[in-house]
């Protein structure tokens, strides 16, 4: 389920994605429910998101990031090939879930915002075709939702009207009020701003409790006292990652993974009173390597000394030594 959100707004574009994701089980139920969901990507300049049946939406994301650029024409070729492959194996192998192609559901709609090279939102869904939006006017307004869309239109456009003290602070009450009138669309979510200068939001005012959300920020200098994050990426595209405190409360972990989450490249996990150096084995499972509480140091598992050039052993030589 989804709630996207695309506009011009204080002269930059934005979007703005909820974060909960329902998959089709083999029998074409909705079962699967993830409820931290990233939907928010990127593409040169422009961030987009896709909304609508999985696993078309994931299969879609996909091939649009192996794009150079976010050309749209090719992302309707995308999106077109994609729904017929989908409707091919809901055809051969998801038969309970022919309800899927009976017209009623929206399969897949893509919402974006960029600078092309001034401030630029566009929608395409495959209730028209594919047929191009695009909207590069001050205050203009797109947006997609898996609930009734006209509501959720009165809730966006009923909290831009309110008394709010930055941007940041209109989307949590969206999202927090899209999410109470229905739970199929997540509080939590997260936004790209296409505008590099941001003079309209303010860190000093970010003051009414705690707001769940992805705010990316494109700076060659950032000066801050405190910096609370749950993950911090490189430049790269599908970058590597490092998260701080993977167990949460006040434990000491650091954990640097690859780019897609496709397995941990180093790892310092607290044991309370002893640390372990890890990282992943072939099959991705997490294995300690070197186990220390600071005073002695334990190896674990199997070590291969064979590529070591030399072994200084000082006066701690083996006793006994093997061939």
């Amino acid at each position: 389920m989804s709630l996207g959100i695309a506009m011009i707004y204080g002269g930059q574009a934005f979007l703005a994605t909820d974060k909960r994701v329902t998959l089709l089980d083999e029998s074409g139920n909705n079962t699967n429910i993830q409820h931290d969901k990233n939907k928010l990507h990127k593409v040169g300049l422009t961030y987009f998101t896709a909304m609508g049946v999985e696993p078309l939406t994931t299969w879609v994301i996909n091939e649009i990031k192996k794009l150079k650029d976010f050309d749209i024409q090719k992302v309707v070729m995308i999106c077109r090939e994609l729904e017929l492959i989908f409707k091919n194996k809901l055809d051969t192998e998801i038969k309970e879930a022919q309800w899927l192609n009976d017209g009623s559901v929206e399969l897949l709609s893509i919402l974006w915002a960029t600078e092309n090279p001034e401030p630029e939102i566009g929608l395409i869904s495959s209730f028209d075709g594919y047929k191009v939006t695009i909207e590069r006017m001050q205050g203009r307004l797109l947006a997609k939702s898996a609930v009734n869309t006209d509501n959720m239109l009165s809730i966006i456009i009923n909290q831009f009207k309110a008394e709010h003290t930055s941007l940041i602070h209109i989307l949590k009450d969206i999202f927090v009020e899209a999410n109470a009138y229905d739970n199929a669309i997540s509080s939590s979510f997260d936004v790209g701003f296409t505008n590099t200068s941001y003079k309209r939001i303010y860190a000093n005012k970010l003051t009414a409790g705690t707001i769940t959300a992805k705010i990316e920020v494109i700076s060659p200098v950032i000066k801050s006292g405190d910096i609370y994050s749950s993950k911090f990426y490189g430049s790269a595209v599908n970058s590597a990652y490092l998260i701080v405190g993977t167990q949460g409360g006040n434990y000491g972990d650091i954990k640097v993974f690859r780019g897609g989450g496709n397995g941990l490249t180093f790892g310092i996990y607290d044991n309370i009173g002893s640390v372990d150096l890890q990282t992943s084995d072939s099959y991705g499972t997490i294995r300690s390597f070197l186990k220390t509480d600071g005073s002695v140091s334990y190896p674990q598992r199997k070590w291969d000394f064979s590529e070591a050039s030399s072994i200084e052993w000082g006066n701690n030589y083996p006793i006994s030594r093997y061939a």
